[in-house]
């Protein structure tokens, strides 16, 4: 049946209904009105006729109102023709296709109110799971920290909220000369690598944009062309039909543009370009909020390196490897470190540390204890008299902070290992007939109010093939284990992984213990005794 039928808008058995009830209660009132002896053309029978013809009209839209009118203006004309003769048929006809044509009137204007009404109601339907789809990706972005992320998040899900079949982001570069493309789906590789750089200063639609500020609609590629026919050829060549290009801009400025691209050509209604800048609006503030966070997170890292060492020394008889990682969910520097030192006769000193909390002031105060525990490891032997004398300094300068060290001297002419720990956990030591953590004396941290107190020394013995590991405890803390747990899990991927150089060592074991990301600050200091 044609799209046009109204018994498709109804539903066949419905229209079939209507249409038979209509058809029944023209009976019935015909049959009435012959009882009656009803003989006028305006009798109670005919206007009881075409309100039913009207009825069906309405409720299954003209066919059926014409249907029913017809029968009942054929019925109307037989009861004329049987009770008035001598002509029923010259006034049958006029009445026929009056009483069709205002039934089916009636029903082709409901049918065209009711179809009004149904697309607007889809068009309403549209719009809000569009405006849905829209706040979905608005708060995608927001948990999306790398500018790159941004990118891809808005080039990604936003062509497929704004039914678009590519898009191009890209943002003023460093120079402030070019644009460079951040991400972009929907195209050729191959078409598109020439312009991962566009000249700020050309004659394009996206350098327009940026400079100028304002979003271009291009509704067919005869706009497009018009209005930059240097770049006509090359768009054709892309097989896109019509585009939109609307600037990235935070407080006024713009910085960089989103371009989305559609294979047929698009009117570009008010309401979709509503929705479109509202959309740009947000990923713009997405790109600059992840722009400054990244911008903070250099600055943090740069400061916590520059208070940990630069170089590493070289000793005969041992290799070395360090590590550190800053918390994956914060800006601030944190409090960890660690120091290795050549102590003349081949003996090495290492130590690792962790200042409680975060910021610039745990992070000052780190600075001052591997800068006094640099300074008394230098001068005296003993690992418990060194730990003496930073307590004794931190207590005059931060004594209100609490902070944990393990200071160790690996001397392998002697064959042992000599440590002493504030507080910190035990480091992890063996070979690869056993590896686990170290029985060691711990004494109260840094910071513990005991005034100048002693420390307990632990002497292990040292031998070739060993390996030691130093570590602070956003390396083994777990939100659903516990620190011994963890501890354990260290010694267990370090045992597995003892064969090949102690740097691509200790990359391994960060990452098979904590992963990509973690909650705290993570160091790691890892040495193999190669001689003894």
């Amino acid at each position: 049946m044609p799209n046009w039928s109204p018994s498709l808008e109804v539903g066949r058995k419905r229209f079939a209904v209507i249409v038979g009830s209509g058809i029944v209660l023209d009976a019935v009132i015909a049959a009435s009105a012959n009882q009656l002896g009803a003989r006028r053309l305006t009798g109670i029978h005919g206007v009881l006729e075409i309100a039913v013809a009207v009825l069906g009209g309405l409720l299954a839209g003209y066919l059926a109102g014409a249907i029913i009118g017809s029968v009942a203006a054929v019925l109307f004309v037989v009861l004329v023709g049987y009770a008035s003769p001598p002509d029923p048929w010259l006034a049958g006809v006029p009445i026929v296709l009056l009483w069709i044509a205002i039934a089916a009137g009636a029903g082709a204007i409901a049918t065209v109110l009711r179809g009004r009404a149904a697309r607007a109601t889809a068009s309403e339907a549209t719009a809000r799971a569009r405006a849905e789809r829209v706040y979905a990706v608005v708060a995608h972005l927001a948990a999306a920290i790398e500018p790159e992320e941004v990118a891809r998040i808005t080039v990604r899900e936003g062509a497929s909220v704004l039914n678009a079949q590519a898009a191009w982001l890209a943002t003023i570069d460093e120079s402030g000369m070019a644009l460079a493309r951040l991400a972009a789906t929907g195209f050729d590789p191959v078409q598109v690598r020439p312009y991962g750089l566009i000249a700020l200063d050309g004659r394009t639609v996206s350098a327009d944009v940026v400079r100028g500020g304002g979003p271009r609609w291009f509704a067919n590629p005869g706009e497009l062309a018009d209005a930059y026919p240097d770049a006509a050829a090359a768009y054709d060549s892309l097989g896109f039909a019509a585009s939109a290009v609307l600037p990235l801009a935070t407080s006024g400025e713009p910085f960089g543009f989103i371009s989305l691209h559609f294979r047929e050509p698009r009117p570009f209604p008010q309401e979709e370009r509503d929705i479109a800048l509202a959309f740009a609006s947000s990923a713009a503030q997405a790109l600059e909020r992840a722009r400054l966070y990244a911008e903070v997170r250099d600055a943090a890292g740069t400061l916590q390196r520059s208070m940990l060492p630069v170089t590493i020394p070289v000793v005969p008889g041992f290799s070395v490897a360090v590590r550190y990682r800053p918390a994956s969910d914060t800006l601030a520097v944190g409090g960890d470190w660690y120091e290795v030192l050549e102590l003349g006769g081949d003996r090495l000193g290492i130590a690792v540390g962790d200042v409680a909390g975060k910021g610039v002031d745990a992070a000052a105060v780190m600075g001052r204890v591997r800068t006094a525990m640099r300074a008394y490891a230098l001068e005296h032997d003993s690992p418990a008299e060194v730990l003496r004398l930073v307590n004794a300094y931190h207590d005059r300068t931060r004594g209100d902070v609490f902070a944990t060290a393990l200071y160790a001297v690996l001397d392998p002419r002697a064959g042992e290992l000599r440590l002493a720990s504030a507080g910190h956990l035990p480091p992890i030591i063996g070979d690869e007939a056993a590896m686990g953590p170290a029985a060691i004396a711990v004494d109260p941290p840094l910071g513990a109010g005991l005034g100048d107190r002693t420390f307990r020394e632990t002497v292990l013995p040292l031998h070739k093939g060993q390996l030691v590991i130093l570590y602070t405890d956003g390396v083994v803390e777990r939100r659903d284990a516990s620190v011994d747990c963890g501890i354990a899990e260290l010694a267990e991927s370090a045992a597995a992984r003892l064969p090949g150089p102690v740097e691509r060592l200790a990359d391994t074991i960060l990452e098979a213990v904590t992963g990509v990301d973690a909650e705290d600050d993570r160091a790691l200091l890892v040495v193999r005794v190669s001689s003894a």
